[in-house]
């Protein structure tokens, strides 16, 4: 039996509307420093037939059948500003039928720890170093005559690093991809994975189709002969060719949503397999559910300055489209063309809110003009909200 293994970039969809995510957030970036996210994945695979190891594909007969079904819970910390950590379970259920057989298998399938790191932007891109271990819960030699009646998988150590990019294409669209290196367990050749895909976020929902997969480096010994190849299972008791592998590849198509609700997310995936080497035939659906606090946030990194600020004003008055206001200062009192203030407003409890940020427009000796540049929250703009900038 042969193994279909991806690495997954699920997008992380944010939106500033949740006040937990920054806005815009793309499989390159990181989560906020000191958040907690918690995810829930459930994801089905309906195997419809299978890849050789020289591509010719075939459809199971009426009498077989074979699914897999993933239940991952993931934990990720935000260790620093451009620094997150990860880790998680995975739960299997593989469930096969043949002519001769009929029955499925259940356990804990893998840990994997995972660490990504955020690097500076470069103009409208942005990239990503991703490294992660993986290790089985379970074991599966290979033998010669297998006696295991099914396997969760191909069982050891894998590792691998991916380099990912996004390109900001508009406020609200990404073309995202990546590519690395991977070391599956039990012996399997080494793999390229790769993705390339378009990310498209509103203001609480997010969207992302595209392509990706794995391309093998063909270092697997059983090349020449993959029907001598140790096995995992009894050969008829799964028509599946997921688990050992011989040089296996696959280009897999995809799409996905997610839809957030404050610190909630909701989200959905589906996968079908174009082509491949060695690998089943199939589609996939998924589903996630994700929980995250807010931690530093941009709002909060903004609020956290709220003190060392150098100069105020307060807006006396407000264009009818709200996108430029008044201030009652001007360079006599240090208003500078071009300086960024941050328009702050006071709640019922007294605590100081920050609604958006502008860049002086133009300045006279007792008042200035402040454009609107971004709004964090959805509250109008009027007089009496202080202004506050640095010099």
């Amino acid at each position: 039996m042969k193994r279909l293994s991806l690495i997954f970039l699920l997008p992380h969809f944010f939106s500033s509307y949740a006040h937990s995510f920054d806005f815009p957030q793309t499989p390159s970036h990181t989560i906020n420093e000191k958040s907690m996210k918690f995810e829930l994945k459930v994801k089905s695979f309906q195997s419809m037939g299978a890849y050789d190891d020289l591509g010719t594909s075939y459809k199971f007969g009426s009498s077989d059948n074979f699914r897999k079904d993933d239940f991952r819970l993931n934990f990720t910390y935000g260790f620093a500003r451009s620094l997150d950590i990860s880790s998680s379970i995975n739960l299997r259920m593989n469930s096969s039928k043949t002519a001769t057989y009929q029955g499925s298998i259940f356990g804990a399938e893998s840990l994997r720890i995972s660490s990504k790191y955020k690097m500076r932007p470069l103009g409208n891109f942005l990239f990503a170093w991703n490294i992660y271990y993986k290790m089985t819960l379970f074991s599966s030699p290979k033998e010669a005559n297998p006696t295991r009646a099914l396997t969760l998988g191909d069982g050891g150590q894998e590792v691998g690093f991916d380099l990912i990019g996004s390109w900001k294409v508009s406020q609200s669209l990404a073309v995202i991809s990546s590519g690395g290196y991977k070391r599956p367990p039990g012996g399997l050749s080494s793999e390229i994975p790769y993705q390339l895909g378009l990310l498209w976020e509103g203001k609480s929902w997010g969207l992302q189709t595209g392509v990706k997969g794995n391309f093998s480096l063909k270092q697997d010994p059983y090349f020449q002969d993959p029907q001598n190849k140790p096995g995992l299972e009894k050969p008829n008791n799964s028509p599946s060719q997921l688990y050992n592998s011989v040089n296996r590849s696959l280009m897999v198509g995809h799409a996905g949503f997610m839809k957030h609700f404050g610190r909630w997310g909701v989200g959905g995936n589906f996968e079908q397999v174009l082509s491949g080497f060695s690998t089943d035939i199939g589609w996939s659906i998924g589903i996630n559910l994700v929980w995250q606090s807010e931690g530093l946030s941009k709002r909060k990194r903004k609020k956290k300055k709220f003190k060392e600020y150098d100069l105020d004003a307060i807006i006396t008055k407000v264009s009818p489209r709200g996108g430029f206001v008044k201030l009652d200062k001007g360079y006599n009192e240090h208003v500078e063309k071009g300086m960024k203030m941050d328009i702050y407003e006071s709640d019922f409890r007294g605590r100081n809110v920050l609604v958006g940020v502008g860049v002086v427009y133009e300045t006279k000796p007792n008042w200035s003009i402040l454009k609107i540049i971004k709004k964090y929250i959805d509250r109008p703009l009027k007089p009496g909200l202080i202004v506050r900038g640095k010099l």
